[in-house]
């Protein structure tokens, strides 16, 4: 006897029972239950991946008001599949995902590393700049905490400097982005004659006493880098 596919209308029912709901919202108990569900929903679409990987895509695609269930079911989406299209989904709805829901520990490696292969990510970038006050830790480095401005310099330092460095004027030329600074630092630490031209387009105005002076520091006594004498030890990429 031939086994019985699980179809697409199934699959949708499925995450119909489980999702729709909103992590920091619940109790521990009811995250509990709500865990069991979707991995249920993630080992159906292991056991059957030719049939209901389609499906995935179509839900992420369709159920855009279920913002925790596009983040959870993208993260299944990037481990079954490596595809540009997976990876530039992921990006997409990791830049749409309420970091109240999420653990910015998992989110924060996928932007860096898909910014290092050379995807646009700086839509996620303005994301984290957004967020009031997005914070973690490494607790292998000491319980090291990943703040705004340490997150930011992680996401925008991992993007080639031809994507970030417009992505980061765009915020720097807005005088009430609640992230305007941020912007203005990476531009001074990239140090490249791009960087620059964009930092002599900028005004002073609202920015704090502690940026300007930063701003004029920068100006009158740069710190460069200088090419190592010799040959070096790594390769830039390394």
């Amino acid at each position: 006897m031939s086994q019985v596919k699980f179809t697409c209308v199934e699959f949708q029912k499925l995450i119909n029972e489980t999702y729709g709901f909103k992590p920091s919202k619940l109790s521990d108990t009811e995250r509990e239950v709500k865990s069991s569900g979707m991995d249920k929903v993630w080992n159906k679409v292991k056991a059957n991946r030719q049939e209901l990987l389609p499906c995935l895509r179509e839900a992420i695609n369709s159920r855009t008001s279920d913002k925790f269930f596009r983040f959870d079911a993208s993260n299944l989406l990037i481990q079954l599949d490596q595809s540009d299209e997976s990876k530039k989904t992921l990006i997409k709805i990791y830049a749409e995902v309420d970091f109240d829901d999420v653990n910015l520990s998992y989110w924060m490696p996928y932007i860096a590393t898909l910014g290092y292969e050379g995807f646009q990510n700086s839509a996620a970038g303005e994301n984290w700049l957004k967020y009031p006050n997005p914070e973690y830790y490494l607790p292998q480095h000491g319980k090291l905490s990943v703040n705004k401005e340490i997150g930011a310099l992680i996401i925008y330092g991992s993007m080639d400097e031809k994507i970030a460095t417009p992505a980061l004027e765009k915020i720097a030329l807005q005088e009430n982005h609640p992230a305007r600074e941020i912007a203005v630092w990476l531009l001074m630490q990239q140090a490249t004659p791009e960087s620059f031209r964009e930092l002599k387009k900028l005004t002073q105005k609202n920015l704090s006493e502690t940026a300007r002076q930063r701003i004029n520091n920068f100006w009158t006594k740069p710190k460069l880098l200088s090419p190592r004498e010799g040959e070096p030890k790594i390769t830039r990429q390394q």
